[in-house]
């Protein structure tokens, strides 16, 4: 299941629509401009339910570009993206590998979608719009979503105001996992976090924004 979040993470980064603001343009909190960029810094902390410093049992980078516009094989635009994540393991072995992945992004007026391959014929429901405080869908048969709320964040790329925190959930093994995420209007993604208890032991995984070059 932490296979599976990693995924969202470098293959979930969401898009999404709102209603219009009082200038009559709609927000867009996941740019797909060609060209645009995004750095991200992420890291996993082990807490033990004893007194102790807390360890640093991985850090991930992850840069993300749209690439061109491209077609599914069934005939639908769609934006490629390109992501690569670095992982550095520190425990229990010391190790670091990269991770590519490319995945295409198709908007509608009522769902964002993402999809594995161009023939893939199993989107995951990224987003349903429009969104609002409340609103409730399933991304895969794994995982779930919900739309919270809008608040100000800072993050190391900057300070966003009014970003949608997004709730994901996911059940493994009788046990419900659950990540926050926050979009920034004209930014995208800016962070995700979420906290777990196994077996006397906490992990913490914290990922954000650290630059974007969005076209």
């Amino acid at each position: 299941m932490r296979k599976a979040l990693i995924a969202l993470t470098l293959c979930g980064i969401l898009a999404l629509y709102v209603s219009c603001d009082i200038f009559g343009s709609k927000p867009d909190y996941y740019p797909l401009s060609i060209g645009s960029t995004w750095n991200y810094y992420a890291w996993t902390i082990m807490n033990t339910s004893t007194a102790g410093t807390p360890d640093t049992v991985q850090t991930l980078t992850i840069n993300t570009r749209a690439t061109k516009n491209d077609k599914l094989t069934s005939g639908e635009d769609v934006v490629q993206l390109i992501k690569v994540g670095t992982v550095h393991i520190r425990y229990p072995r010391e190790t670091t590998y990269t991770v590519d992945e490319t995945c295409y992004v198709r908007k509608t007026d009522k769902f964002v979608l993402s999809y594995d391959r161009k023939d893939d014929s199993e989107p995951d429901t990224v987003l349903a719009l429009p969104l609002a405080a409340g609103k409730q869908w399933r991304i895969n048969q794994e995982l779930t979503a919900e739309a919270l709320k809008q608040e100000d964040i800072t993050v190391a790329a900057g300070t966003y105001r009014n970003a949608w925190k997004i709730e994901t959930r996911a059940v493994s093994g009788g046990n419900t996992i659950i990540m926050f995420q926050w979009y920034a209007d004209k930014v995208g993604n800016v962070q995700y976090h979420s906290e777990q208890s196994y077996s006397g032991y906490t992990f913490i995984d914290h990922g954000e924004l650290i630059s974007a070059t969005v076209k």
